[in-house]
């Protein structure tokens, strides 16, 4: 938050659009079987696959914060579909096995 206080509402959404497109442009060249292979990174958890991790590192981890936002009472009156509600676990849930 430090970094960006001296940031314009539009500024910081032009910084995550720009952050947004890159990763975007980066997951693209990984193919789909890998993205969603469980294990791929035994360091976030063997069970994982790396489309768990970026589920949970672009949308959980903002998720878990903005609870704590003043904000969040506004973003509590958004109706959310019944996949993006989060659990306040530490990590995503498990995949079933394929």
């Amino acid at each position: 938050m430090s970094l960006r206080k001296d940031k314009t509402p539009a500024e910081v959404l032009a910084e995550y659009r720009d952050r947004q497109a890159c990763t975007m442009m980066l997951v693209a060249q990984v193919a789909p079987e890998t993205l969603r292979e469980p294990g791929t990174i035994p360091w976030y958890g063997i069970e994982y696959s790396l489309d768990d991790f970026i589920a949970y590192a672009y949308y959980g981890h903002k998720r878990e914060h903005s609870a704590k936002s003043p904000c969040s009472a506004i973003g509590s009156s958004v109706k959310r579909p019944a996949f993006c509600r989060l659990s306040n676990t530490k990590a995503p849930p498990v995949r079933p096995a394929r």
